[in-house]
């Protein structure tokens, strides 16, 4: 295998190489559906027995018919949790974020790996072609 990548990285591996392929029949096109189907096979969900019954769940929804969370996690700080949004869409996206509990308050912000806080968002994010976002949703 020749991967000509231009940083330190031997140009040749050597030994097996492994590939997999799913197939699927589908009607006409759909870019998110296809992508839903890719990551079904590529990480598939893992069933284990609770603890207990859930105690907890997220504070708001989200509302896309392109978009889609790609992963989701705790805040390394404890406030809100960090959504990876994914736009399947060709063009610019929206994505509405919607309080479950109308008394609850949502801050959005923009945010990066450091989980630093950047740019202050509105409930409607904004996601651009084929983009990748990474937001932090605080809830009080």
């Amino acid at each position: 295998m020749n991967n000509l990548w231009h940083t330190n990285f031997r140009h040749a591996q050597e030994g097996p190489t492994t590939f997999r392929y799913y197939l699927t029949v589908h009607h006409s096109y759909d870019v998110y559906a296809a992508n839903q189907q890719g990551l079904a096979n590529h990480r598939p969900l893992i069933a284990a027995p609770a603890s207990g019954p859930a105690t907890e769940s997220l504070p708001f929804t989200i509302n896309s018919k392109t978009i889609y969370v790609e992963s989701l996690k705790p805040a390394a700080d404890g406030k809100g949790v960090i959504v990876w949004l994914v736009n399947t869409a060709a063009s610019g996206t929206g994505v509405f974020f919607k309080a479950k509990d109308p008394a609850t308050k949502l801050r959005i912000t923009s945010t990066n790996m450091l989980e630093e806080y950047k740019q202050l968002l509105e409930n409607i994010v904004t996601i651009p072609p084929k983009g990748i976002m990474m937001v932090r949703v605080e809830y009080k």
